[in-house]
């Protein structure tokens, strides 16, 4: 109940943001936060760079704000923009997909999350090399585990946040988690 008012509720701010481009700005403030750690989580970018990046998303999400489909969430849409942004930039500036700026706690709860396990102090003493261990894995495993496990987004959100099946998300998922497993099992982590 408490999403399907939230939902309500997210519709209700773009109507007043089509009415009165003011309201947009209610948009912006709930949603910068939560995007800019998402951009964090995926990139390597500099906290300029974030900005750059929501800067041009929310002036996109504000552009393309009459053609917003209704069935969506509001959340997944512009995690939609913010994640083609970042990708734009990625490929303006020749980097890529790098989740070196995670936070050793978000590490923990990554592992802990994706590998099914309580987390403790192994993890804890050992965060450096579950660091490595993730920046290892694929580009494509990376995304869809940091949406799955760190934003706590549902299949069909990451679905329409990465425009794949939600078949190929969930494979994607269940293999970087049966990667990350046999890498911390052979590391003897």
């Amino acid at each position: 109940m408490h999403k399907e008012e939230s939902n309500i509720h997210d519709l209700e701010l773009v109507k007043r943001a089509i009415a009165d481009p003011n309201e947009f700005e209610k948009v912006v403030e709930k949603y910068w936060g939560p995007l800019a750690r998402f951009v964090r989580r995926i990139s390597s970018s500099s906290n300029a760079d974030i900005e750059d990046v929501l800067q041009d998303s929310f002036v996109k999400a504000y552009l393309n704000l009459n053609s917003f489909d209704e069935s969506y969430k509001l959340s997944t849409w512009l995690y939609q923009i913010v994640r083609n942004s970042t990708i734009d930039a990625f490929r303006k500036n020749k980097s890529h997909f790098a989740i070196s700026q995670i936070e050793d706690k978000e590490i923990e709860e990554l592992f802990a999350s994706s590998l099914d396990m309580e987390k403790d102090s192994d993890l804890k003493r050992d965060v450096t090399k579950l660091r490595v261990l993730i920046a290892q894995l694929s580009t494509k495993y990376q995304e869809v585990m940091v949406l799955k496990f760190l934003e706590h987004k549902s299949y069909d959100e990451i679905m329409d946040i990465v425009k794949k099946p939600k078949g190929t998300v969930a494979a994607l998922i269940n293999r970087g988690r049966k990667i990350l497993k046999n890498r911390f099992e052979e590391e003897n982590i």
